[in-house]
């Protein structure tokens, strides 16, 4: 596991989900003389005085009704909204303005318009937005020049996002992920994502430039192409091969698409997710030992689970990610996983004392034996499934809870005190917390399920 944030899974459910808003409207009209022109109650004294700066900066209030004045567009419209720039550019200088179809129909943006807008300051999913109901406060009021993209390489980018947030960026490197089926696709890690311009560039190629707003969505920030002016990507030769223990000690981009040649499934075909859309297993370099294993993650819509067993060997070409500090495989294309024979399941990694290990991350992904056991806290003590072994380590059940997708109808449910000789299966890292994931009633030794 390298520490890194972003979550694959969680935007992998999200993507569910579409986008959305705070549907708070604005302000209504004063009653007085100019009561006619809506919205003009949120245009007090000092409203022309706020910055798309001082927003993003964090100093104007959520939900506080502001006006923004001589604001350049730097996108036309996507979605339900477009993206506009302080002409002074610079970091934080940028702000995605969210309206409603019936608005923006209104209404035609257009890169290089000066425009006067009024709206509600929100934070949706930590994505800042000035949200605009009514389109009387969209004003263009001049024609100009945008200011010139940020020129910086991916990974200057990606050493701190926050302050480039709806700025024009334009990066350059390698292109460590060619498009996937959402039309995302990544340069040195940082994603490009194709709300407004579609390319599909070869894994491998060179980005002499890739230009356009940076969005945060899902979880992960994304630069966002607005025509064929903002790319420029020649050459490639398709994904890296790479090793297990490449990816678990840090070697590996992640959002990078690799190949990993000859490993092997430490378990059969799981569903580590109650709405049994996300299925998985795991996998170990033959040779095992500290960083060999590694889980592995089907998309719902894209891939037909297959029928596999613990010792079958395999080639496979997966998104690396990381899902809250969990090192993960995302098998985005069921060509992409080759299994090329069968034979017997790797064997695990013996811990006799599991007390004694203070650093469980070398163990991630490795189907593992603890020894000498001892219940010290049951599932009804902590519930969701979870059991206590010795005082120091979690055990999950994720192989045993979900009869709906075809896993067994049964909980290991040990009782306080219960001593077990063993208990075997890959290390999982979820929720900030280690735990054991036992690979059925077999992974038990001296207690039975």
């Amino acid at each position: 596991m390298t520490l890194k944030p972003w979550t694959i899974l969680i935007a992998a459910l999200a993507l569910v989900l579409g986008t959305g808003c705070n549907l708070t409207p604005d302000p209504p009209a004063d009653d007085d003389d100019d009561a006619g022109d809506d919205d003009d109650a949120g245009d007090d004294d000092d409203a022309g005085d706020v910055t798309i700066f001082d927003i993003q900066q964090g100093d104007v209030d959520e939900d506080t009704f502001v006006t923004l004045e001589g604001v350049i567009a730097t996108s036309g419209e996507w979605d339900e909204g477009f993206f506009v720039q302080d002409p002074a550019g610079g970091e934080y200088s940028g702000l995605y303005i969210f309206s409603y179809e019936d608005v923006l129909a209104q209404v035609e943006i257009d890169r290089g318009q000066i425009l006067t807008v009024s709206g509600t300051v929100t934070e949706f999913y930590d994505m800042t937005e000035l949200q605009v109901t009514n389109a009387d406060n969209i004003e263009i009021t001049d024609f100009g020049t945008e200011p010139a993209a940020e020129v910086m390489t991916a990974k200057a980018l990606a050493a701190d996002y926050e302050p480039w947030e709806s700025v024009p960026v334009q990066i350059s490197g390698t292109v460590t992920a060619a498009a996937d089926q959402y039309g995302q696709w990544a340069v040195d890690g940082v994603l490009v994502d194709d709300h407004f311009y579609h390319f599909e560039p070869a894994q491998g190629g060179t980005a002499n430039k890739v230009a356009g707003p940076l969005l945060y969505e899902y979880d992960q920030f994304k630069v966002l192409p607005r025509d064929k002016d903002d790319v420029d990507v020649e050459g490639g030769t398709g994904p890296e091969v790479v090793t297990i223990f490449d990816i678990q000690q840090g070697k590996v981009t992640e959002n990078s698409v690799v190949t990993i040649e000859g490993v092997v499934a430490s378990t059969g075909l799981t569903e580590p997710y109650s709405n049994c859309e996300l299925q998985g297993f795991w996998i170990q370099e033959p040779a095992g030992g500290m960083y060999s294993g590694i889980s592995v993650i089907f998309w719902p819509k894209s891939v037909t689970s297959p029928t596999l067993a613990a010792g079958d060997s395999l080639n496979i070409t997966a998104l690396y990610q990381e899902s809250f500090d969990h090192t993960n495989l995302i098998l985005q294309f069921e060509d992409n996983l080759e299994i090329l024979g069968s034979g017997p399941a790797p064997a695990p990694e013996v811990v006799a004392d599991p007390c004694a290990v203070k650093d469980w991350e070398p163990y991630e992904g490795v189907l593992t034996q603890v020894q000498n056991l001892t219940v010290t806290q049951t599932i009804a003590d902590l519930g969701f499934g979870l059991f206590e072994v010795n005082g120091c380590l979690l055990v999950d059940s994720k192989f045993f809870e979900y009869t709906d997708c075809g896993s067994q109808d049964m909980t290991p449910d040990p009782p306080m005190s219960q001593a077990i000789t063993s208990i075997t299966g890959p290390m999982k890292y979820t929720y900030k917390e280690w735990k054991l994931e036992p690979y059925g009633p077999a992974a038990f030794e001296g207690w039975t399920p």
